[in-house]
Order: structure tokens, then C-alpha cells, then sequence
């Protein structure tokens, strides 16, 4: 079985890979607040602009990054 494991393991790992992509958008959670919608978009390998909206009960927030 420990033989089985390691054979499927070492199988599945070479196998894997990463994504590639441009453009993202999700939500984050944590305090304070509610969370947040997130989206990010890379202009280059190393360059990359990121917008979030969120807020609580009572405010609201919006945040604007370029990263590099």
C-alpha cells in the first residue's frame, strides 16, 4: 500500500501544473468590515494594477493599487 502511495504520489506531482492568467476577481473576508470584492489585472510579468470595494455596516471603502 505505501509503495502504491508513493508511486501514485510521484505520478500526480510530475503532472501538475500552475495557471496562467491576466485577470482575476474574488472576494476576501476579514476585520473590519465584511470583506471586500477584489480584482486584479497584470500588464506584465512584473507590473500589476488592483481595485477592491468593501465595507461594514456603516462606511464603504474603495482602494486602488499599482504594484511592482
Amino acid at each position: 500500500m505505501k509503495k502504491v502511495l508513493l508511486v501514485f504520489s510521484i505520478l500526480f506531482s510530475t503532472l501538475s501544473f500552475s495557471q496562467s492568467y491576466k485577470t482575476a476577481i474574488g472576494v476576501k473576508g476579514g476585520y473590519p468590515g465584511y470583506g471586500s470584492l477584489n480584482a486584479k489585472h497584470y500588464f506584465t510579468g512584473s507590473s500589476a494594477i488592483e481595485a477592491s470595494i468593501g465595507g461594514g455596516a456603516n462606511f464603504l471603502w474603495l482602494q486602488g493599487l499599482y504594484e511592482i
